[in-house]
């Protein structure tokens, strides 16, 4: 809506609703204001038991004044509530204001909140009883957070209608020690001697109210002042070391005045002298000392509970500056989570009492009755870490989100650069580091050309889903919100990290690897597959060599792997299936960390043997012995045979018994309640064979 049109509205009803009657301070000659200071006194040097549940029981009736003043000056001189009160005012008094229009407001809406963002921008505040405390609408809602430690705060209102039809106001707070409650209803006492108060006209006062911390406060405030002085008296009495002399001399003789003036040498009031000793100490002269550990007084525990206490009332869980082990708190994250919820409360608590003044505004320029459409508001801010929410982009656009740059930028609160000059790192996209050497090998690598692409498009499409649930999140709205998505996310992640596109190509990568490539492929038995690998919802077969079949190059130089390995023992159990008996099949080779293993079992042996590079085979006799004694073996159960070989610890080293060559055994994993022990004989042939016998139950020993 144009200024234009809103100023003809405006001016068809404006003045119609009279403004209060309020248009002059409360106090305002040099006199009266003398007459206040001189008038008020301080409760707290009589601060006891008995006078603090007197104050706190007037208080109760209505009688605000004795206590307001002893809240005041506690306020005042305790070190923590001095800290923590004003942070928790502060907090709030900082937060930006903004003025929200109704839903389906229209025109009228728009006018609504172009006339309450003028009031309340142009707002001013006074003290009036400190006239030096001057402001604008953030010194209003300071002042207004006095409520939630003496549980009201009241503001006269000074209307100032302007000759252009406009409005302005200016709030004078008046402390509430100027006030009385006996009947339910704040009124103002116009001197300090008044009992009786007068009562607070419409439209000429805001009352704001809160939880009166200083209820509480006052009482810990009474039991940690009578600790701390306890305390004090503790260390100037026994600080200092009494002095304390002995001598055998009677009192009065030349000797025991000796001993006198020596003591009292030493220059202390806490000091004495022993006559007629019997003589049996060896010190005639000592110290004297408060026994105990000071570290065990109660006065520290009282004090150091208090202010814990103090802490959590106005901020929640302050555990900034305090041990969280201690106290009744978990660390940081209960401390943001609890601050968080004071500040939502004092920000609505805050627009509340203001929507009040707002509709006396709206009803002096649009006419009695009228509704608001629109309402002041504090922003309170979504708590959120700004790294997580700019990895939370990055991912989504990794996944093929379309992340908007400006949008993540605003949200993680960092601006955007006003020029190239601007840009940090002069507006380069950042470079990957290359590591060196690392270009030649991918070039010389047997990686196919298209493989990269695939494995960025396969990994794309199985963050998608992830990809779009984190978006859901981030548009979720308040911190509360976007907190309770992430948490439906985190139950959801298994479901989330099922990469079928990525198994079904690594699938595929891996038969590739098995057959490998030349003679493999060739030679390979494409009659019947002699396993699958499960990926995805599909399967892939694996074929084995034909019987016979020498390995390619690039399998011979592959060290002892487990990914190499699949078909042949596959190929094996297939051969014992069909009754072949000595089919054998290669398993690659033994790298250096099983070969070190090994020699370390043969060189106790005395039978040192190296074995690195040797070939290790697995044959159809093999799986028909293992089979004798676990006729449950399954495939799995066999396929895990070389990871337990390369893993497992060793348990023994000995001799075949029937032609006395080494071996070195091994534990398997558990089948049916018995262990299967692998053991690798060495024939000296450049060659090694897999062998195995029956192990016991379960905590049974090893077989002869």
């Amino acid at each position: 809506m144009s200024p234009t049109t809103t100023q003809r509205r405006r001016k068809a009803v404006s003045n119609t609703a009279p403004p209060a009657a309020g248009s002059a301070p409360l106090t305002t000659s040099a006199e009266a204001l003398r007459s206040l200071r001189q008038n008020k006194h301080n409760p707290l040097p009589y601060l006891k038991p008995d006078m603090l549940a007197r104050v706190l029981d007037q208080f109760e009736h209505g009688y605000l004044r004795d206590a307001c003043l002893l809240w005041e000056k506690i306020a005042e001189r305790d070190d923590v509530i001095a800290s923590v009160k004003p942070k928790r005012e502060k907090d709030v008094s900082q937060l930006d204001m903004q003025v929200v229009v109704a839903p389906d407001a229209g025109e009228d809406g728009d006018a609504h909140k172009e006339v309450l963002e003028g009031f309340w921008k142009n707002v001013r505040c006074v003290n009036s009883y400190d006239r030096n405390e001057r402001g604008g609408f953030r010194r209003l809602v300071k002042q207004m957070m006095t409520a939630v430690s003496f549980r009201y705060a009241a503001h006269h209102i000074i209307w100032q209608p302007r000759p252009d039809g406009d409005l302005r106001a200016t709030f004078e707070f008046v402390p509430l020690w100027m006030f009385e409650n006996r009947t339910g209803r704040l009124r103002y006492l116009p001197s300090s001697s008044a009992t009786g108060g007068e009562i607070l006209a419409d439209g000429e006062w805001m009352v704001t109210t809160g939880d009166g911390l200083m209820i509480s406060c006052c009482i810990g405030y009474l039991a940690k002042r009578s600790a701390f002085n306890d305390w004090l008296v503790f260390s100037e009495k026994f600080s200092v070391p009494g002095v304390m002399g002995r001598t055998t001399a009677k009192k009065g003789s030349p000797e025991a005045e000796a001993m006198k003036a020596a003591v009292e040498s030493f220059g202390h009031d806490w000091m004495a002298v022993i006559y007629g000793d019997d003589g049996t100490h060896a010190k005639p002269i000592e110290l004297v000392q408060a026994n105990g550990n000071p570290a065990g007084m109660p006065m520290p525990a009282v004090v150091e509970r208090v202010d814990r206490k103090f802490a959590a009332l106005y901020r929640g869980a302050d555990l900034s500056s305090m041990s969280s082990n201690q106290g009744d708190g978990t660390g940081a994250s209960l401390q943001e989570k609890e601050t968080d919820i004071l500040r939502r409360d004092d920000a609505e608590t805050i627009a509340e009492t203001l929507e009040e003044v707002s509709r006396m505004v709206i009803e002096w320029h649009f006419g009695n009755g009228t509704e608001p459409l629109a309402r002041v508001e504090l922003v309170v801010p979504v708590q959120e870490d700004a790294a997580a929410v700019i990895q939370s982009g990055i991912a989504l656009a990794a996944a093929g989100a379309r992340v908007s740059k400006s949008a993540l930028m605003e949200r993680a609160g960092i601006p955007e650069a006003k020029d190239e000059a601007d840009v940090l790192g002069g507006g380069q996209s950042p470079q990957r580091p290359e590591t060196r050497g690392q270009r030649p090998e991918i070039e010389n690598s047997d990686m196919p050309d298209d493989l990269a692409e695939r494995l960025t498009a396969a990994l794309s499409s199985d963050l998608h889903p992830l990809g779009k649930a984190l978006a859901g999140a981030l548009q979720a709205g308040d911190g509360a919100a976007f907190q309770a998505a992430l948490k439906k996310i985190s139950a959801r992640m298994p479901e989330f990290l099922e990469s079928e596109a990525m198994e079904e190509l690594m699938a595929d990568e891996m038969v590739r690897a098995f057959l490998g490539d030349g003679e493999e492929v060739e030679n390979a038995d494409r009659g019947k597959p002699v396993g699958y690998f499960y990926a995805g919802g599909s399967r892939r077969p694996i074929y084995a060599a034909k019987a016979g079949t020498p390995l390619s190059p690039k399998w011979q130089s592959q060290p002892l792997s487990v990914s190499k390995q699949a078909g042949s023992i596959l190929a094996a159990i297939r051969a014992a299936d069909t009754k072949q008996q000595g089919a054998a099949f290669s398993l690659g080779r033994i790298d250096d960390a099983l070969a070190d293993r090994i020699r370390q079992v043969t060189d106790a042996m005395g039978e040192p043997r190296d074995v690195k590079g040797m070939e290790l085979r697995i044959d159809s006799d093999f799986i028909s012995h293992v089979r004798s004694f676990h006729p449950n073996m399954t495939e799995d159960d066999f396929l895990s045979i070389p990871s337990t070989i390369r893993n497992a610890p060793v348990i023994e080293g000995g001799f075949a018994k029937k032609n006395n060559l080494p071996t070195v055994n091994f534990r398997s994993k558990r089948s049916n309640r018995e262990y299967l022990v692998v053991g690798l004989q060495l024939n000296g042939q450049g060659q090694l064979r897999l062998h195995t016998f029956k192990k016991s139950a379960e905590g049974g020993a090893l077989p002869e």
